[in-house]
C-alpha cells in the first residue's frame, strides 16, 4: 500500500525537473534568437565608453579628465556625436635651417551610414598621400594619387578602423609630448559649428625640465599655446588650435646644441547628415586563375604553350581486354594445356655393304 504514494512523489519530482529544464531551454533559445536578430546585442567596450559622462568643466582641475578628452579615439567621438566630418592640418618640423626636416598632413575623415567611412590625406602642396573608403564590408585603398583598388573584406582585421585612428593621432601625440607640463585654462563658453562648447586654452605649467614620452628621447618643453573647444553635451573635442616647441638635448653630448621640434595642429569636427560613403570609381579585386588540374599536360603538347617537337604525342593505345571465363565454368581461370608432339624416332644405323673388295693377285704390292 506504500508503493503508490512513493511512485506518485517520484513522478511529481520528475515532472517538475522536466518542466524546469524545458523552461530554461526556452529562455536560452529566446535569448539566442534575440541576439541573432539584434534585439539583445550586448554593448561593446567602445559603446560603454561612449556613454560615460564627462564633466566638461573639470578639464582645468583634473589631469585625468583632460587626458580623457585629449586621448579620445575617433570611434568614441562617433559614438558620442553620430555622423561627423573631421578636417585638420598637422605639421611637424625637426631641426633648423638649413638642416630642417618637415612633415605636413591635411586630413579628411568622414563617417557615414552603415559604418561606411572615407579617409583622405594630402601632403605639402596638396599632394595626395593616401585615400581609403570602407563600404559594405569592403575596403578600397589608393596610395599617392593612384586609382582606388578593392582590397577585399576588411572587417577581418579591422584595417579601416586602424587607418582611421592612425590619421586622427596628432591630437593625442602632440599633447603627450608635453606630459604633465601641459595645462588647460578654462576661458568660458563658446560655439563650435552650432553646438554649445566649453573653451580652454593651452599653456605650460611648471614642472620637470625634461619630459619623456614612451621610449622617445626626453624632450624639454619650451612653448605651448592654442585653444580647445569641447562639446558641452558629450565631452567630445570639436575644435583645436595648437602650437608648440620642444628641445631635444643629446644625452651623450650635454654641451651640444639641442635639437628643435616645432609642431602645430588645427582641426574641426562637425556633425553632418548621414549618407552612404562609397567610391565613384575603383579597380575591382584581382581575379585569380582557376586551378590547373593537369599541370604536366605541356609535356605531351596538350597546352597552348607546349614545346614538344612534332606536335602532340599520340595517346597510348589502350590494352585489349581479354574475355574472362565465367564463374562456375569447368576449369575456370586455368589455361588449357597445348598438345605435345611425339618425340622424333632415333636415327637409323647405316647398313653394312655386302660388296667385297677384290683380292689383289699375289706378287702385286
Amino acid at each position: 500500500m506504500l508503493a503508490r504514494p512513493v511512485s506518485l512523489a517520484r513522478a511529481s519530482l520528475i515532472a517538475t525537473a522536466l518542466l524546469a529544464s524545458a523552461c530554461k531551454q526556452r529562455e536560452e533559445n529566446e535569448r539566442a534568437r534575440q541576439l541573432i536578430w539584434g534585439r539583445d546585442i550586448p554593448p561593446t567596450e567602445l559603446e560603454k565608453k561612449s556613454k560615460e559622462k564627462i564633466d566638461t568643466n573639470e578639464l582645468d582641475r583634473s589631469d585625468a579628465v583632460a587626458r580623457r578628452v585629449l586621448d579620445m579615439s575617433f570611434g568614441e567621438i562617433v559614438g558620442r556625436l553620430g555622423f561627423v566630418e573631421y578636417r585638420g592640418v598637422a605639421e611637424l618640423n625637426i631641426g633648423v635651417e638649413p638642416r630642417k626636416l618637415g612633415f605636413s598632413e591635411e586630413t579628411l575623415i568622414e563617417h557615414g551610414l552603415h559604418g561606411s567611412m572615407h579617409v583622405l590625406q594630402l601632403g605639402r602642396n596638396k599632394t595626395p598621400l593616401r585615400e581609403m573608403y570602407y563600404s559594405g564590408g569592403v575596403i578600397f585603398v589608393s596610395n599617392e594619387g593612384g586609382k582606388l583598388r578593392a582590397q577585399g573584406i576588411a572587417a577581418i582585421d579591422l584595417q579601416h578602423v586602424k587607418m582611421r585612428e592612425e590619421v586622427f593621432e596628432p591630437l593625442r601625440t602632440f599633447t603627450a609630448f608635453f606630459g604633465k607640463r601641459l595645462a588647460l585654462i578654462r576661458e568660458g563658453e563658446a560655439n563650435a559649428s552650432g553646438r554649445a562648447a566649453v573653451k580652454y586654452s593651452f599653456a605650460l605649467r611648471k614642472g620637470d625640465e625634461l619630459v619623456a614620452y614612451g621610449h622617445d628621447t626626453p624632450k624639454r618643453p619650451k612653448k605651448l599655446s592654442g585653444t580647445l573647444l569641447v562639446d558641452e553635451a558629450t565631452g567630445a573635442p570639436l575644435e583645436a588650435k595648437l602650437q608648440g616647441e620642444l628641445e631635444v638635448p643629446n644625452p651623450k653630448k650635454p654641451d651640444a646644441t639641442p635639437g628643435l621640434i616645432t609642431l602645430s595642429l588645427n582641426f574641426t569636427i562637425k556633425v553632418v547628415e548621414g549618407r552612404e560613403l562609397t567610391p565613384k570609381e575603383y579597380i575591382p579585386a584581382i581575379e585569380r586563375h582557376p586551378t590547373d588540374l593537369e599541370p604536366l599536360a605541356f609535356l605531351e603538347g596538350r597546352t597552348r604553350t607546349a614545346t614538344v617537337i612534332g606536335g602532340p604525342r599520340p595517346a597510348p593505345a589502350a590494352p585489349e581486354e581479354e574475355d574472362e571465363p565465367l564463374l562456375g565454368a569447368p576449369d575456370a581461370g586455368i589455361a588449357p594445356e597445348e598438345p605435345t608432339a611425339p618425340p622424333p624416332p632415333p636415327p637409323a644405323k647405316a647398313a653394312k655393304s655386302s660388296t667385297k673388295k677384290p683380292k689383289k693377285p699375289k706378287g702385286e704390292r
